[in-house]
C-alpha cells in the first residue's frame, strides 16, 4: 500500500509538473498521442511523454508559401519522479529542412536538457518545466544567431556602391565582390571603403559623393572617415594635411587617423560604415 500511495504521488506531480509546462508553452509542447493517454487526452499513467517543438524562423518560397522547419525533442517522465527519476530524453526529429537546423544546436538543447534534469534531480525537485526553459533559452540563442546571419547575408549582398561618377576625379574601393572589407562584431556590421585624395576639397566631395549616391550608407549608424595627404610646396617642403570624423562614433574618427598615421599612407581617405 505505501509502494502504491508513494506511486500515486509521484505520479500526481508529475501530472501537476506536466501542466505548469503545458500553460508556460502552449504553443511549443505537446502530449504525446502514443502513450498512456486516455481518448480524451487524459494521461491516466507512468511514462508520462511530450514533445517540444523548437522552431526556426519562417520562410516563403517562389509562390508565398510560408514554411517553418521543426526540430521536436521528445521527453519522459518515469515512475519515480522526481526524487529517484528526472527527465529522461527519448530523442529528436526535425521536420523542414535539416539545413536550416544544424545538428549541434539540437544537441545543445539535448545537453542543456541532460544537465538541467540531473540538477533537478540531485536536488529532488521536478525538472520539466526547469529543462523546457532551460532548452528555449538555448534556442532562442540559435534563432538569434540565425537572424543575425541572415541580416549580415542580406546586407553583404545588397550593398553596392551606387555613386554616380559626377566628379571623374574620384574612385572608391570596396570589397563588396568577395566579401573583403566587411567585419561583423557583435551584432553591428561594418564595411570600410577607399579612396584616393589629393587636396582637403577633394576628399570632402568624395565623402558626399559616396554617401549622397548609396541608400544604404544613409541608412547607416554612423559613416565615420580620415583622410591625410601631403602638399609638396615650390622650396620643396612638404606640409602633410589631416583630418577626421567620427559621425557620432565617439573616437572613431581618430582612430582611423592614427592607422594612417601608423601605415604612413600619403593621398588617402578611409571610410567606415556602421550598421
Amino acid at each position: 500500500m505505501e509502494d502504491a500511495r508513494s506511486n500515486d504521488e509521484d505520479f500526481l506531480r508529475a501530472k501537476a509538473d506536466l501542466e505548469l509546462v503545458l500553460a508556460a508553452f502552449p504553443d511549443e509542447v505537446q502530449i504525446s498521442k502514443i502513450g498512456n493517454v486516455s481518448e480524451d487526452g487524459e494521461l491516466f499513467s507512468f511514462p508520462l511523454k511530450f514533445e517540444m517543438h523548437l522552431k526556426t524562423t519562417s520562410d516563403k518560397d517562389d509562390v508565398g508559401v510560408e514554411s517553418i522547419t521543426l526540430a521536436i525533442v521528445k521527453m519522459e517522465i518515469h515512475r519515480g519522479y522526481p526524487s529517484k527519476s528526472g527527465i529522461f530524453l527519448s530523442g529528436y526529429r526535425i521536420i523542414g529542412s535539416s539545413k536550416k537546423v544544424p545538428k549541434k544546436y539540437v544537441e545543445d538543447v539535448m545537453s542543456i536538457i541532460r544537465q538541467t534534469s540531473k540538477e533537478c534531480l540531485e536536488n529532488e525537485e521536478e525538472g520539466a518545466l526547469s529543462c523546457c526553459l532551460a532548452a528555449q533559452q538555448v534556442w532562442d540563442e540559435f534563432k538569434e544567431e540565425q537572424r543575425r546571419q541572415i541580416e549580415e547575408t542580406i546586407l553583404k549582398t545588397s550593398i553596392e556602391v551606387e555613386v554616380e561618377q559626377v566628379d571623374v576625379d574620384i574612385n572608391w574601393i570596396t570589397g563588396k565582390d568577395d566579401n573583403v572589407g566587411f567585419i561583423t562584431d557583435r551584432k553591428s556590421t561594418f564595411q570600410a571603403f577607399v579612396c584616393r585624395i589629393n587636396s582637403e576639397d577633394m576628399a570632402l566631395r568624395a565623402v558626399n559623393n559616396l554617401i549622397n549616391g548609396n541608400s544604404k550608407l544613409q541608412r547607416a549608424t554612423h559613416n565615420m572617415f580620415a583622410y591625410r595627404f601631403s602638399i609638396e610646396h615650390e622650396n620643396g617642403n612638404k606640409m602633410l594635411v589631416h583630418d577626421n570624423d567620427d559621425d557620432g562614433e565617439a573616437g572613431a574618427g581618430s582612430k582611423l587617423a592614427e592607422l594612417l598615421a601608423l601605415r604612413k599612407e600619403d593621398g588617402i581617405l578611409v571610410l567606415v560604415a556602421r550598421w
